[in-house]
């Protein structure tokens, strides 16, 4: 059997190579690559960049505070705009289990729901630990119009949570039609 040997591409001597003069500066300027992967990257000899840096009078990573500092900068308005995004999200998510939990008229579904919202509580926790968010209303930063929605939804449930109790199936009455002796008695009940 006769081994596959890798084939690479051989640069003759003199061959022209386009390059992007502007690019490459930006690049070597930036100083976030190496020389190296900025030559990889353009397919050029050192030699080449070389000749362009000393031509074109530039410095070796000039400009790498900034671009650090422009991408630092992108980053963190990422971040923010996916927790305000999250933030959005679990404010809606709690106001819709509390309305869940206002409109039950069903003392049996109430154990349904707490479990719901005590689980929903803790993937939001979570999820705001892994943003850096506060995950209680306690926590005290700077805080923004959203998190202290979020953290009063908070609270409203957990006021919620406190009002339950764990009640025993109880077989509630139908509505029929009752005597007069029997609605007597239903409104002892």
């Amino acid at each position: 059997m006769a081994r596959k040997q890798k084939v690479t591409a051989v640069k003759a001597p003199n061959q022209a190579t386009k390059v992007n003069l502007a690019l490459l500066k930006s690049e070597y300027e930036g100083g976030i690559l190496t020389r190296a992967q900025i030559c990889e990257k353009h397919g050029i000899n050192k030699s080449t960049l070389y000749r362009h840096s000393v031509n074109g009078d530039w410095e070796f990573g000039r400009n790498q505070e900034k671009a650090l500092t422009t991408m630092q900068t992108a980053l963190v308005r990422r971040l923010g705009e996916r927790r305000a995004s999250v933030s959005d999200q679990h404010l809606g998510e709690l106001n819709e289990i509390k309305a869940e939990i206002l409109a039950e008229t069903d003392p049996r579904k109430y154990r349904s729901l707490n479990e719901k919202a005590e689980a929903l509580i803790k993937v939001i926790k979570a999820e705001r630990l892994t943003l850096a968010l506060p995950d209680s209303y306690k926590y005290v930063e700077q805080k923004t119009e959203t998190t202290f929605k979020v953290e009063d939804a908070l609270r409203e449930l957990e006021d919620i949570e406190g009002e339950y109790e764990d009640v025993q199936d109880v077989h509630l009455p139908r509505e029929t039609s009752l005597s007069k002796d029997q609605e007597d008695t239903q409104d002892k009940w």
